[in-house]
C-alpha cells in the first residue's frame, strides 16, 4: 500500500511548495517543482493548470497551451482547465478553438427565468402575430466585456427585436447603439422569446482577428460633447484623459492597475493638461495629499455619472490613456485615441506580439516587458506624448 500512495504525496507535496512559491511572486522558481510533481503524476489536472498559469505569467504562451491542453485531456470535465486553455489560445490568435474553449469553461449566472427559455442559436425569430420576436442579451462579464461585445447588437438585429438587460450606468449610453430596441436596468419583467449571454455571439458570428465587427458603435451625446469641448477649449495644451487603476474587486486588480506616482514620467511633458477618467480604485492607487495638483490634473470626475457622461468627455478629449478597464473599452468603442498601458500577462483580447489591437482600431498599446515592470511602458508613452502634443505625429 505505501508503494501506492507515497509517490502521490510526493507529487502533492511538491504541487504544494511549487504553489507556495508563485503565491510570493517566485515563479520562476515554482516550475521546477511542478515538473518534479508531475513527472510522478503527470495527468494530475490541477497541477497541468498551475504551472500552464505560471508560464502564462513568463510570457511563455505555448508552453502555457500545452500545459492546459494536457490538463483538458486529463480532465476533460475541469472548467477552470478549459476556460483557461480558452484564454491563452485566443491570445495567440487561435479563434476558431479559443472561443469554445472559454465558453465551454465558463459559468455563466443568469436568473432562473431565463434559463426557463431556449438560448438563441442565431435564427430569426417571430412572435405569434408573425412580426419580429424578442431576442434577450445579457451579460455575466465586468462592464468593459460587455462594452466590447455590445457591438454584436447590430449584427442580431435583423433577425430579431435585441432587448438587452444591463447595468444602468450602461443604461444612457447604449441608447445609440445600433440594433438595439430596448435596455432594461435590472430585473424587470420582459416578455421575450430567446436569450443568450453576449459572450456567445464572437463564437456565434465565427469571428476571428480579421473580422471582428467594427468601431464606432456607439456614441456621444453631441450636445454634451460641445459644452465638454467649450471647458477644455479653456485649458492649454493638448488635453489627455487619465484612468490608472479599475476595480479592485478584479482578481488580479494589482497586476493591470497602477499607482498614480507612476505615472510621473507623464506630468513632465510640455504642452498637456491631464483631465481625470478615473472612478474608484484601490487605495494604494490613489494620489498622495497634493499629488495631483503637482500633476497639473483636473478632476471633473464628480459631474460623470454614468457612462454616457463618461463618453461625452472622452469624445472631446484629445487622447486617452488608461490601464485596461473599462475605459479602454470605452473609448475603443467610441473609436477615440487611446493608449492602453498593458501588463505583461496580457488579457486575451489585446493579443500579444502588436500595438495595435484587433477589436479596437483606434487603440495602441504599451506593454510591460516583464512581468510588473512599468517603468518601459510608462517611458515610451511619456516620450510619444511628447511627440504628440509638439506636433510630431498623430495620436494613433
Amino acid at each position: 500500500m505505501n508503494e501506492i500512495t507515497q509517490p502521490a504525496r510526493t507529487a502533492g507535496a511538491l504541487a504544494e511548495a511549487a504553489l507556495e512559491l508563485a503565491y510570493a511572486g517566485r515563479l520562476a522558481d515554482s516550475l521546477p517543482l511542478f515538473d518534479q510533481s508531475l513527472a510522478l503524476r503527470p495527468a494530475d489536472a490541477d497541477t497541468l493548470v498551475s504551472r500552464g498559469l505560471v508560464q502564462r505569467d513568463l510570457g511563455d504562451w505555448e508552453g502555457a497551451r500545452d500545459s492546459l491542453a494536457r490538463a483538458v485531456a486529463a480532465a476533460p470535465d475541469h472548467a477552470y482547465a478549459r476556460y483557461n486553455l480558452g484564454c491563452v489560445l485566443l491570445t495567440l490568435g487561435d479563434y476558431e478553438n479559443g472561443l469554445p474553449a472559454r465558453l465551454a469553461g465558463r459559468h455563466s449566472v443568469i436568473s432562473e427565468n431565463r434559463l426557463e427559455v431556449p438560448a438563441w442559436r442565431g435564427e430569426y425569430l417571430r412572435d405569434e402575430y408573425g412580426g419580429p420576436g424578442t431576442l434577450l442579451l445579457h451579460s455575466d462579464g465586468g462592464l468593459g466585456d460587455t462594452i466590447m461585445l455590445a457591438r454584436y447588437a447590430g449584427l442580431c438585429a435583423p433577425r430579431a427585436k435585441v432587448a438587452f438587460a444591463g447595468p444602468p450606468p450602461l443604461e444612457r449610453l447604449f441608447g445609440s447603439l445600433a440594433g438595439l430596441d430596448r435596455f432594461i436596468p435590472g430585473p424587470q419583467p420582459l416578455r421575450f422569446h430567446r436569450q443568450l449571454a453576449i459572450e456567445h455571439l464572437p463564437l456565434l458570428w465565427g469571428t476571428t482577428p480579421a473580422n471582428v465587427p467594427a468601431s464606432p458603435y456607439l456614441a456621444a451625446d453631441p450636445v454634451a460633447v460641445a459644452a465638454w469641448r467649450a471647458r477644455l477649449g479653456a485649458l492649454p495644451g493638448i488635453k489627455v484623459g487619465i484612468c490608472w487603476a479599475g476595480n479592485p474587486d478584479y482578481p488580479n486588480d494589482r497586476g493591470r492597475s497602477l499607482a498614480f506616482e507612476a505615472l510621473r514620467p507623464l506630468a513632465d511633458i510640455g504642452g498637456v493638461t491631464f483631465v481625470s477618467l478615473q472612478k474608484g480604485g484601490a487605495d494604494w492607487t490613489q494620489p498622495a495629499p497634493g499629488e495631483a495638483e503637482g500633476f497639473g490634473l483636473v478632476d471633473w470626475t464628480g459631474e460623470l455619472g454614468d457612462f454616457a457622461d463618461t463618453a461625452a468627455l472622452v469624445t472631446a478629449l484629445d487622447l486617452v490613456i488608461t490601464v485596461d478597464t473599462s475605459v479602454a473599452h470605452l473609448a475603443g468603442a467610441l473609436a477615440a485615441p487611446v493608449w492602453l498601458l498593458n501588463r505583461f500577462a496580457t488579457d486575451w483580447r489585446w493579443g500579444i506580439g502588436r500595438d495595435d489591437c484587433a477589436w479596437y482600431p483606434t487603440l495602441r498599446q504599451f506593454r510591460q516587458p516583464a512581468l510588473g515592470d512599468w517603468t518601459p511602458a510608462i517611458a515610451a508613452a511619456a516620450a510619444q506624448l511628447g511627440r504628440f502634443a509638439r506636433g510630431e505625429c498623430a495620436a494613433i
